[in-house]
This record gives structure tokens, C-alpha cells and sequence, in this order.
């Protein structure tokens, strides 16, 4: 699985990978660039998260042949509120998978419990 830790590793500091993917070859120069004038690096980030949204089926079929093994990409979510709604009894197991909210309102309407989260 490809994400943020480990994407230029994969990607970027391999030279064979522009070969794979030469439709993104003006993003990994953009990498390149940011890491060696460190002024540049907010650069450099923004070409890391420009490959990461627009790598599709495709890109990942191409990746994985030359891995030798099913790659994936976990993407950001850029969302900053989520609302969720949950029968009464739900409430406690749903809330034990959420873990990336700070902020949060609740109401409550019958055997209903809405929750609002945000960053």
C-alpha cells in the first residue's frame, strides 16, 4: 500500500518508475527539484499529493507488475466534517472506529443519536 511515508521511496527515489509512468515525469522533476533547493519543498509535497490523487487502476496494474505484488494507494481524506446518524444500541461500537475527529456535536431525536465530527 502506497501513502505518505513511504510513496517517495517507492516511487520517487526509484528512476525506473519514470519509465512506468512517463505521464507524470513533470511531477517527479518537481521532486527532484524541491529536494535538492529546500526552498522549493512545499514543491515537493504538493507533487507527492498531485501523484498520489491522480494515480488510477491503470497506473496501479502497471505498478504492480513491476513490484511483483498487488499495490494499492491509501488516499487523504480531505473532508474536514462527517455526520453520522446510529440507532442508540450502534452508538458505542461505531465510535470505537472513528479516530481522526477532535471536534464533535450529539443529538438526539428518539432511539436516533447524530453525531457531528470535525477537524
Amino acid at each position: 500500500m502506497l501513502n505518505l511515508n513511504n510513496i517517495e521511496e517507492f516511487l520517487f527515489e526509484d528512476q525506473k518508475i519514470r519509465k512506468i509512468l512517463p505521464e507524470f515525469i513533470n511531477l517527479f522533476d518537481q521532486w527532484k527539484l524541491a529536494k535538492i533547493t529546500p526552498a522549493l519543498r512545499s514543491l515537493g509535497k504538493r507533487s507527492v499529493l498531485e501523484l498520489m490523487n491522480s494515480l488510477n487502476e491503470e497506473h496501479l496494474s502497471k505498478l504492480s507488475n513491476y513490484f511483483s505484488t498487488k499495490v494499492t494507494i491509501d488516499k487523504i481524506d480531505y473532508r474536514i466534517v462527517k455526520n453520522y446518524t446510529w440507532d442508540e444500541s450502534q452508538v458505542e461500537q461505531e465510535l470505537s472506529k472513528i479516530n481522526s475527529f477532535g471536534n464533535y456535536a450529539i443529538h438526539k431525536e428518539g432511539n436516533n443519536i447524530s453525531i457531528t465530527f470535525w477537524r
